[in-house]
C-alpha cells in the first residue's frame, strides 16, 4: 500500500492545474505480480510514481498513458502469456482493445487509465483526503465499462449514488471478486440494454509501526518499516539515545519518561491498525512499555517482544495477570519469524515478515 500513499502526496506537491495520468489494476485472471487495486501515477514529465506489474508493463504505460486517456479514462486489458499461450486471435487482435506480453505468467490484467487535473475536486480526491485525514478505511468505486449516458468510464460514484442505483432501476446482475487474491469486488449492474461494470475497492490506511527502544538495531527495522509505507514511531525514555537517532528520515521519534508512561496511549487512539514491538533491552523499561500496550483501548493487531522466551515469560509474571488475558491473541515473542540469522539486519527482517503476515491475515 506504501506507493497509494506516495502518489497522495506527489499529488499534493503538483501546480495548480496539472495534469497526470492514474493508472489502476482493477481485476486479474490467472497469475500477475500485482493485484486489484495497485496503482502507478503517470506524470506529463514522464515520471511515475508506484507499479502495476513487476516492471514488465510500466515502460509501455508511461510512454502511452497519456496518448490513451486523451479522449477520457480508458480500460485496457493486458495478457501476460509468452505468444505460444496465446490463441491466435489474441495474438491478431494486438490494437486497442488488448495488449500481449510475453512474459510467461498465463495472467490477464485489466488496467484503468484516467487523467486527474489538479484544480478539479472529485470523488476521487475527496476519498484520498478522508483516508489521509481520518486514517479510517474507505470505499470507492469506479465505473470501469458502460454502455449508458447515465455514467461514463473512470467515474467515481459516492456511496450514497451507489446504494441508490437500485432505487434507479439498475439490477445488480452479478459481482465477483476482482481476483482470486483479491477481496475488492466487480459489481456487474442492468438496467434494459445497459449494462455497467463497477470496481469496488476499499483504501487502507497506512500501518503504525510503534518501536519501544531507539538503540542501533532499531535503524534497520526503521529502514524496512519505511520501505513498507508504513508510519514509524520510535518511542524511548533515555533522552541520549532518542537525540543520537533522531534525524532519521521518515521515523518520528519521541521520548517518554518512564513515570510518564501513560502518555504513550495517545499514539494507541489512532483507527489506524498498529503493530507494536519492544526492543530496548531493559527489563525495567519493557515492563513498562508492554503493560502499556496491553492497556491500549484499541488493542494493536501485534505485539512483538524481543529476547528469549524465558525473558518474556518474567517480564508477564510480574506485568498484572488482568493483562495477561490477551497475551495469546497478539503478544508474539519471541518476535519475529524464524529465519536464521543474528545480525541487526536479519533480526528487522524476520520482525517485518511477521507483522506483514500477521498484518494480511487480519486486514488484507
Amino acid at each position: 500500500m506504501n506507493h497509494l500513499f506516495d502518489i497522495f502526496a506527489t499529488l499534493e506537491q503538483l501546480p495548480p492545474n496539472s495534469e497526470a495520468v492514474l493508472a489502476t489494476v482493477v481485476s486479474v485472471e490467472g497469475s500477475a505480480y500485482r493485484q486489484p487495486g495497485a496503482r502507478m501515477l503517470i506524470l506529463a514529465d514522464g515520471q511515475s510514481i508506484g507499479m502495476v506489474s513487476g516492471g514488465c508493463l510500466e515502460k509501455h504505460l508511461v510512454q502511452r498513458a497519456f496518448w490513451l486517456t486523451r479522449h477520457g479514462a480508458t480500460l485496457k486489458t493486458y495478457h501476460t502469456a509468452t505468444d505460444s499461450q496465446l490463441s491466435q486471435d489474441e495474438v491478431a487482435d494486438d490494437d486497442d482493445e488488448q495488449e500481449g506480453f510475453g512474459l510467461g505468467c498465463q495472467g490477464v490484467i485489466q488496467v484503468l487509465f484516467e487523467r486527474l487535473i489538479l484544480n478539479e475536486q472529485s470523488v476521487l480526491f475527496a476519498c484520498f483526503q478522508r483516508l489521509k485525514q481520518t486514517k479510517q478505511p474507505q470505499t470507492l468505486a469506479t465505473v470501469i465499462t458502460s454502455n449508458s449516458d447515465e455514467f461514463v468510464v473512470g467515474q467515481h460514484l459516492p456511496l450514497t449514488q451507489l446504494s441508490q442505483l437500485g432505487q434507479q432501476d439498475w439490477q445488480l446482475v452479478n459481482q465477483v471478486a476482482a481476483s482470486r487474491k483479491s477481496r475488492f469486488m466487480l459489481h456487474v449492474y442492468q438496467k434494459q440494454s445497459q449494462q455497467l461494470s463497477i470496481f469496488i475497492e476499499t483504501l487502507q490506511p497506512p500501518l503504525q509501526l510503534l518501536i519501544f527502544g531507539a538503540g542501533q538495531d532499531c535503524l534497520p527495522l526503521m529502514t524496512m518499516a519505511n520501505l513498507q509505507g508504513w508510519q514509524v514511531t520510535v518511542i524511548d525514555s533515555r533522552l541520549d539515545v532518542i537525540t543520537r537517532c533522531r534525524g532519521q528520515t521518515h521515523t518520528n521519534f519521541v521520548q517518554i519518561a518512564l513515570d510518564e508512561a501513560e502518555s504513550v496511549q495517545t499514539f494507541f487512539e489512532s483507527p489506524q491498525p498498529t503493530a507494536v514491538v519492544i526492543m530496548t533491552h531493559s527489563l525495567s523499561q519493557d515492563r513498562v512499555w508492554l503493560s502499556q500496550a496491553f492497556k491500549a483501548q484499541n488493542s494493536p493487531f501485534f505485539i512483538g517482544q524481543l529476547g528469549p522466551t524465558y525473558r518474556t515469560e518474567q517480564l508477564l509474571g510480574e506485568i498484572d495477570d488482568g493483562y495477561q488475558l490477551v497475551k495469546s491473541a497478539n503478544l508474539f515473542y519471541p518476535v519475529g519469524l524464524a529465519l536464521g540469522g543474528d545480525t541487526p539486519e536479519a533480526v528487522a527482517l524476520s520482525i517485518t515478515a511477521q507483522i506483514q503476515q500477521v498484518y494480511h491475515e487480519h486486514h488484507a
